[in-house]
């Protein structure tokens, strides 16, 4: 029964982080809605709990797994933890959220990603392709163009190690290079488990 709880409480969970958040920096007093919206969207962690939601509603309503629908719902696990990982070595030291921030907080980057992580474990039923993690590649080098390009124009980057104002060149190509092969390393890892444990039938 839990088993088939997993997609709800993900969901429930996605769908409260995000809401919390984009709310709160809309009706923030510094700058316009629509800027605070954008800026809001162009995170990493906002956009991975956006494929969870997507994924999520995949599970729930018990959607064909085509080829599409398998690398999304994968490519969504990279990309959620990821965040998760990412925020608990780099960036959690740098801020310290209060009130309903460390509310959404704590949704978006801990309780989402493990919730979606045992979603993806108990119903996985087949085995994944190494490709499947090179695919997943290509969203990463699209966000990074998009959030240097839009950065440039706003004067405002989403992560320090891609803000030229915090970090030079070769260090943010260093962070760049690292943050592409961790990505890798995380779909390669989740491809292995995936091979572990896929069964005929798991619910």
């Amino acid at each position: 029964m839990i088993i088939k709880l997993l997609p709800i409480l993900t969901l429930i969970s996605s769908i409260t982080g995000l809401s919390l958040s984009l709310y709160t920096s809309i009706t923030s007093i510094e700058g316009s809605e629509l800027l605070n919206l954008t800026n809001s969207l162009s995170y990493f962690t906002i956009q991975s709990n956006v494929l969870v939601l997507i994924s999520s509603l995949i599970y729930i309503f018990n959607i064909y797994d085509s080829k599409y629908i398998k690398l999304l719902k994968f490519g969504s696990l990279v990309n959620i933890t990821v965040t998760c990982i990412v925020y608990f070595v780099l960036l959690h030291n740098l801020w310290n959220p209060q009130g309903i921030q460390y509310i959404y907080n704590l949704l978006l980057h801990l309780i989402t990603p493990i919730l979606f992580l045992l979603t993806w474990i108990f119903n996985t039923k087949y085995k994944l392709n190494i490709k499947y993690a090179l695919y997943w590649l290509i969203y990463p080098l699209i966000y990074l163009i998009y959030s240097l390009i839009r950065g440039n124009l706003l004067k405002w980057y989403p992560y320090f190690f891609i803000d030229p104002h915090f970090v030079d060149t070769l260090t943010m190509i260093i962070y760049i290079l690292a943050l592409s092969l961790f990505i890798f390393l995380i779909g390669y890892m989740l491809v292995l488990l995936s091979k572990r444990i896929s069964k005929p039938n798991w619910m």
